[in-house]
Order: C-alpha cells, then sequence, then structure tokens
C-alpha cells in the first residue's frame, strides 16, 4: 500500500472513530464507543488496504446494526 493510499484510509476511519467515540460517550452508548476506538486504532496496526477497508467498514455499520 503505497503512503497516499494509507494516510487516506487512516484519516478516514480515524475521524469517523472519533465521532463515534464523541457521540458513544454523549449518549452513552458502549457499542458506539467500543467500534470508534477501534477504529482509531485498527488503521495503524492493520497495513494492507483488502483487509483494511472491509474491517473498517464493518465497524462502521456494527454499531447501527447491533444495539444493545
Amino acid at each position: 500500500m503505497s503512503e497516499a493510499e494509507s494516510f487516506v484510509w487512516i484519516v478516514l476511519f480515524s475521524s469517523i472513530g472519533v465521532a463515534y467515540v464523541i457521540y458513544g460517550l454523549g449518549r452513552r452508548k458502549r457499542n458506539a464507543t467500543i467500534a470508534g476506538v477501534a477504529l482509531c486504532i485498527i488503521p495503524h496496526v492493520i497495513p494492507f488496504t483488502w483487509l483494511l477497508a472491509p474491517l473498517g467498514l464493518a465497524l462502521i455499520v456494527l454499531p447501527m446494526v447491533y444495539r444493545y
């Protein structure tokens, strides 16, 4: 993965993750907070785009589908 491509994915998923953390803490939604923290960490750990994109999209959709 090129550096520019990696930077785009990191910025995209991390910014969505920060929004989820703020929303989750404000509304006391644990699943949104956990997904947000994971979205902030995962792009820095996984170097492969083919694995990062589906995992990131799954973490974005997870709080909307799974509510408790």
